[in-house]
């Protein structure tokens, strides 16, 4: 299996898959979690999988988004997090194209949030990974995670800021950090 999804290009690979490949994919991925080429090619073969709504029905109902979200948590670098993340907009897209609440009923722990964010941070100088981010963070606000998006609106806000302007990631939260604590405190103010 490993050979077939590293060797052969995407678009053989999970064709060859045959019928349960959405559960080959995703049992090799949890079988292999610190092999990083692996992962990109899995997740390159979910992506191209999930352009048939059943399919993608299928790679949540496998625990397909969940492991790719456990990619982005071990497997961080710009072309890793790239593929993973255009992965999970590609599934999170065509949840939504579909219609019947799909979308809105995908549940993302609190966790998948702080994976992506992660990343996004780790990689902030590559704004390819910080384009596609954008569009999985709009995705993800259209799920049951939206009330975790609420909470952490002004961490997300700094970074939306940063990519704006092309800031480092970790400066611009800080700031915005520094802000909300300085708020609470007029000593740190200047005011005394």
């Amino acid at each position: 299996l490993s050979h077939v999804l590293t060797a052969a290009p995407p678009a053989v690979s999970a064709p060859a898959l045959g019928s349960e490949g959405v559960e080959v994919v995703t049992a090799a991925m949890a079988a292999h979690p610190d092999d990083p080429e692996l992962q990109v090619a899995a997740s390159t073969a979910l992506s191209q999988m999930a352009v048939d709504v059943s399919q993608a029905d299928r790679i949540v109902s496998s625990g397909g988004v969940d492991l790719l979200f456990a990619v982005l948590a071990r497997h961080s670098d710009d072309a890793t997090a790239s593929v993973v993340v255009s992965s999970l907009v590609v599934i999170m897209m065509q949840l939504q194209d579909a219609g019947g609440g799909r979308l809105a009923a995908l549940s993302l722990p609190d966790k998948h949030l702080h994976h992506l964010l992660a990343a996004l941070s780790r990689n902030a100088t590559s704004s390819g990974l910080q384009e596609v981010g954008l569009v999985a963070l709009r995705l993800m606000a259209m799920t049951r995670a939206r009330a975790l998006l609420a909470r952490t609106a002004g961490v997300i806000d700094a970074i939306l800021r940063a990519m704006k302007h092309g800031l480092a990631l970790a400066p611009a939260a800080a700031e915005a950090g520094g802000q909300t604590r300085s708020q609470g405190k007029p000593e740190e103010r200047g005011g005394g």
